[in-house]
Formats: C-alpha cells, sequence, structure tokens
C-alpha cells in the first residue's frame, strides 16, 4: 500500500505514537502533507506509556499544539466540506514511525520540522 497525496485543497496529517518494550518510555510524531508535497512535521517525548496510549497521545498534541489553527478548521468543517480518519499499518506509516523516533528522551517539548530531517526525506519520497 502506498499512501497518495491527498487531493488538491486537502490536508492530509499522519501520526505516530511509539512505546519502547524495553523500558515503555514513548515518543510521538506526525506530519501534516498536502498536495503540492509541502508539510510540517513535529516529534515529542510522552514518557511512561503503552502503544495504545501513545497513539492516542499523537493526535491529541497534533490537535493542541495548533489549537488555533484547530478552532479555525472546526469552523471550516461546519460549512459542507468532506473530512475522512482512517487508521494506516505500521510498514505503510514508516514517515510517521521516523517522525516520532527523532523525539529526544531528554527534552519533553515539542519539536517543529519545517524540511524533512534526514532519513524522513527518503522515506517521504518513497512514499
Amino acid at each position: 500500500m502506498v499512501l497518495d497525496a491527498p487531493d488538491d485543497d486537502w490536508i492530509c496529517l499522519n501520526i505516530d505514537g511509539v512505546a519502547s518494550l524495553s523500558c515503555s518510555d514513548g515518543t510521538i510524531g506526525g506530519l501534516f502533507r498536502n498536495s503540492t508535497s509541502e508539510w510540517m512535521g513535529f516529534a515529542k517525548v510522552i514518557g511512561h506509556t503503552n502503544s495504545l496510549q501513545a497513539e492516542l497521545w499523537a493526535l491529541f498534541e497534533a490537535a493542541s499544539s495548533v489549537l488555533s489553527l484547530v478552532r479555525s478548521i472546526h469552523r471550516l468543517r461546519q460549512r459542507s466540506w468532506a473530512t475522512f480518519v482512517s487508521w494506516i499499518p505500521r510498514n505503510n506509516n514508516r514517515p510517521m514511525d521516523a517522525m516520532a523516533k527523532l523525539a529526544s528522551f531528554s527534552d519533553f517539548s515539542l519539536h517543529v520540522f519545517i524540511e524533512p530531517p534526514l532519513g524522513v526525506d527518503l522515506l517521504l519520497h518513497n512514499d
């Protein structure tokens, strides 16, 4: 399965949460992409967690870190626009998995990336 670029005038949000099996520490990451491959990504350490909590935390962080944007989007969604949410298997979510693993356990702040970090750019190109 290949993730196609979103249609014109759409923005795609892909997220991932990762929990270490050995120590239960977790990280999250994700990226917003448009139809012309412009993107913005994020990564953050979330501490002691499990896989489900990490996935949910990634969704929460994506929404809450840009609260004013989310409020604007909410107002826009009240128009007759369509939105779509789907689950993507791990093997097809490699760019987001790589973003989640970029977070540093020494820093719990949110890291925002304007350009694709090394390695993620190749995954996006192959995506």
